[in-house]
Protein backbone atom coordinates (compact mmCIF):
# COMPACT_ATOMS: atom_id res chain seq x y z
CA UNK A 1 0.00 0.00 0.00
CA UNK A 2 1.47 3.18 -0.82
CA UNK A 3 1.80 5.75 1.90
CA UNK A 4 0.04 9.15 1.93
CA UNK A 5 1.66 12.67 2.17
CA UNK A 6 1.71 13.96 4.91
CA UNK A 7 1.11 17.36 3.64
CA UNK A 8 -1.96 16.37 2.04
CA UNK A 9 -3.97 13.67 4.47
CA UNK A 10 -6.31 14.65 6.43
CA UNK A 11 -5.20 14.85 10.16
CA UNK A 12 -9.05 14.75 11.37
CA UNK A 13 -12.27 12.62 11.47
CA UNK A 14 -14.11 15.74 11.35
CA UNK A 15 -12.29 17.13 8.14
CA UNK A 16 -11.02 13.62 6.17
CA UNK A 17 -13.62 14.10 3.01
CA UNK A 18 -15.60 11.03 2.10
CA UNK A 19 -14.28 8.91 -0.38
CA UNK A 20 -15.24 6.13 -2.67
CA UNK A 21 -13.90 2.99 -4.43
CA UNK A 22 -15.94 0.47 -7.07
CA UNK A 23 -15.48 -3.32 -6.00
CA UNK A 24 -17.11 -5.77 -8.75
CA UNK A 25 -19.95 -2.83 -9.39
CA UNK A 26 -20.68 -2.15 -6.19
CA UNK A 27 -19.65 1.57 -5.20
CA UNK A 28 -18.23 1.64 -0.89
CA UNK A 29 -17.77 4.94 0.92
CA UNK A 30 -14.92 5.46 3.05
CA UNK A 31 -12.53 8.17 5.54
CA UNK A 32 -9.16 7.76 5.09
CA UNK A 33 -6.83 10.32 7.74
CA UNK A 34 -4.38 10.40 10.76
CA UNK A 35 -0.37 10.04 10.92
CA UNK A 36 0.72 8.06 7.62
CA UNK A 37 3.83 6.89 9.67
CA UNK A 38 2.36 3.82 11.40
CA UNK A 39 0.40 0.68 10.38
CA UNK A 40 -3.07 1.50 8.89
CA UNK A 41 -6.02 0.68 11.15
CA UNK A 42 -9.33 -0.44 9.08
CA UNK A 43 -12.27 0.12 11.27
CA UNK A 44 -15.55 -2.12 10.11
CA UNK A 45 -18.51 -1.37 11.55
CA UNK A 46 -21.56 -3.43 12.42
CA UNK A 47 -23.90 -4.64 10.18
CA UNK A 48 -26.30 -2.00 10.23
CA UNK A 49 -24.10 1.20 11.29
CA UNK A 50 -22.25 3.45 9.25
CA UNK A 51 -18.67 5.02 9.81
CA UNK A 52 -20.66 7.83 10.65
CA UNK A 53 -21.10 6.15 14.09
CA UNK A 54 -17.66 6.18 14.79
CA UNK A 55 -16.86 8.75 18.17
CA UNK A 56 -14.70 11.34 16.28
CA UNK A 57 -12.82 11.48 19.85
CA UNK A 58 -11.81 7.82 19.58
CA UNK A 59 -10.91 8.05 15.75
CA UNK A 60 -8.62 11.45 16.28
CA UNK A 61 -6.87 9.32 19.56
CA UNK A 62 -6.08 6.39 17.13
CA UNK A 63 -5.31 8.47 14.15
CA UNK A 64 -2.95 10.21 15.93
CA UNK A 65 0.17 7.20 15.63
CA UNK A 66 -1.15 5.58 11.99
CA UNK A 67 -3.26 6.13 9.18
CA UNK A 68 -7.15 5.18 10.13
CA UNK A 69 -9.51 4.21 7.62
CA UNK A 70 -13.01 3.83 7.96
CA UNK A 71 -15.48 2.56 5.69
CA UNK A 72 -19.45 1.98 5.15
CA UNK A 73 -20.98 -1.79 4.23
CA UNK A 74 -21.64 -1.89 0.87
CA UNK A 75 -24.20 0.40 -0.91
CA UNK A 76 -25.47 0.22 3.60
CA UNK A 77 -25.35 4.28 4.47
CA UNK A 78 -26.16 5.62 0.69
CA UNK A 79 -28.38 2.96 -0.79
CA UNK A 80 -28.62 4.52 -4.29
CA UNK A 81 -27.10 1.30 -5.72
CA UNK A 82 -28.50 -2.39 -5.21
CA UNK A 83 -27.70 -3.55 -1.62
CA UNK A 84 -26.30 -7.22 -1.09
CA UNK A 85 -28.92 -9.53 -0.42
CA UNK A 86 -26.42 -12.97 0.60
CA UNK A 87 -23.52 -13.49 2.79
CA UNK A 88 -21.89 -13.99 0.22
CA UNK A 89 -22.59 -10.82 -1.82
CA UNK A 90 -21.82 -8.70 0.92
CA UNK A 91 -18.69 -10.76 1.73
CA UNK A 92 -17.22 -10.05 -1.52
CA UNK A 93 -18.06 -6.65 -1.80
CA UNK A 94 -16.37 -5.85 1.66
CA UNK A 95 -13.62 -2.14 1.41
CA UNK A 96 -10.92 -4.84 2.47
CA UNK A 97 -11.35 -6.73 -0.12
CA UNK A 98 -10.26 -3.44 -2.30
CA UNK A 99 -7.24 -2.19 0.05
CA UNK A 100 -4.84 -1.59 -2.61
CA UNK A 101 -7.88 0.51 -4.49
CA UNK A 102 -7.20 3.07 -1.21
Amino acid sequence: MTQRDKRTQPESAETTPTRFVHVREVRLAYRRFGNPAGTPLILLQHFRGSMDNWDPALLNGLAKDRTVITCDNAEWASPAEKCPTTWLQWRSTRLTSSIPSI
